[in-house]
């Protein structure tokens, strides 16, 4: 079994999957931002549920980019595991995941898939149908002319749709899917990654933060 843990946006979700990438079990936190009080309890849960901790062959983990705090609560526990069960580490990518959730609901030529980096930038990976490559996350302030070159039909998949559809020209076919970065939507990646022996060092590996990290007043404080 893989367990994946899935920190990079605002819901923390946990999954495990067999070796085929089907999903046997996945939860999902409702409540924005309960990464360290919930990832370890949801992950111990599933485990204990599917056969215990013996039974894990990997642990995957989101690399990024997304929260600066979640990635780095994932990453923790996804190493301590790994120390623990000497099982590999094999970092996924939440974009591709999401694309491809996307593309098991609509057929389209090209899938956007971003989630939201504050202010007037979001993070987007772009995929073209029937390319099976991990393409490049990058900030980007939403600009006509970048989206202008996307083939139609489009579908945009993420967690700030609106702000999306506020900044760009609208198609009349373009589809947009508002969805939050889960774990169990990496399962099958999860697994060609596994049995393609694409393991990341567990003593040396980084989240893909992207951008520095930028310390805020915390909401309950702010004046």
């Amino acid at each position: 079994m893989i367990l994946i843990l899935e920190t990079s946006g605002p819901l923390v979700s946990v999954a495990i999957c067999n070796q085929k990438g089907e999903l046997l079990c996945s939860e999902q936190s409702l409540t924005p931002n309960s990464h360290a009080e919930l990832l370890a309890e949801m992950a111990n849960n599933c485990i204990l549920a599917h056969g215990g901790y013996g039974k894990l062959s990997a642990i995957a983990v989101s690399q990024g980019p997304g929260s600066y705090t979640g990635l780095r609560i994932g990453v923790s526990l996804a190493k301590g595991l790994c120390y623990a069960l000497s099982v590999p580490l094999v970092p996924v990518n939440a974009y591709k995941a999401m694309a491809a959730h996307a593309a098991s609901h609509c057929s389209a030529s090209t899938y956007i898939a971003f989630t939201d980096a504050r202010r007037n930038e979001i993070y987007v990976s772009v995929f073209e149908s029937g390319a099976d490559r991990d393409e490049q996350v990058f900030p980007l302030i939403p600009d006509s002319q970048v989206w202008s070159e996307l083939k139609s039909p489009r579908v945009f998949a993420g967690n700030c749709t609106e702000k999306v559809r506020e900044l760009i020209d609208l198609r009349s076919d373009d589809v947009f899917l508002e969805m939050q970065p889960s774990a169990e939507y990496a399962c099958k990646q999860a697994a060609q990654l596994f049995a393609g022996g694409r393991f990341a060092d567990v003593a040396y590996f980084e989240p893909y933060y992207l951008k520095d990290f930028i310390p805020g007043i915390p909401k309950k404080f702010a004046l």
